[in-house]
């Protein structure tokens, strides 16, 4: 489905895929699949909006159905697709512009750090990076509540 060209059938494809990834059972059948894995995180690279942020539901859904174990190995293990790398690069890109894409990003890092043993699959660099684009995302909201505050003195 992701092959054709035609972006409708791609997103819908996507959409169902998600919502099929709220069973524990479809799930396992997902994280058994390395393709489908390594397609995924191709995914999260996509310049379609619709297809990324169905595909971090995807994930959203995997972390809290999907057996805990097996989630980090297959989910976060396979060096090769730096789900977690794409996830924080998604979030960053979003920023303050897209809130709704921004909080599925936010959302899927934040189940995937709750899977067992996921510190490991946590780099110090990884950690850093979204140390230093949550503190940016702060200092803009700051900002913002700056600016609200300004124009109620108005």
């Amino acid at each position: 489905m992701l092959a054709t060209q035609h972006e409708e059938i791609q997103i819908e494809s996507v959409r169902v895929i998600s919502n099929l990834s709220r069973h524990s059972t479809i799930c396992d059948m997902f994280l058994d699949d390395a393709t489908f894995i390594k397609t995924l995180a191709c995914v999260l690279d996509h310049n379609l909006r619709d297809l990324v942020y169905f595909s971090m539901g995807i994930i959203v859904n995997i972390s809290l159905y999907g057996k805990g174990d097996k989630t980090a190995t297959k989910l976060l293990g396979q060096a090769d697709t730096n789900i977690l790398d794409k996830l924080v690069d998604v979030l960053k890109d979003s920023n303050l512009e897209d809130m709704e894409m921004a909080r599925v990003a936010a959302k899927a890092l934040h189940n995937l750090q709750k899977v067992p043993n996921a510190g490991k699959y946590w780099s110090d660099s990884l950690v850093e990076r979204l140390d230093e684009l949550t503190r940016s995302l702060g200092d803009d909201l700051d900002g913002i509540m700056v600016s609200a505050n300004l124009l109620l003195l108005i």
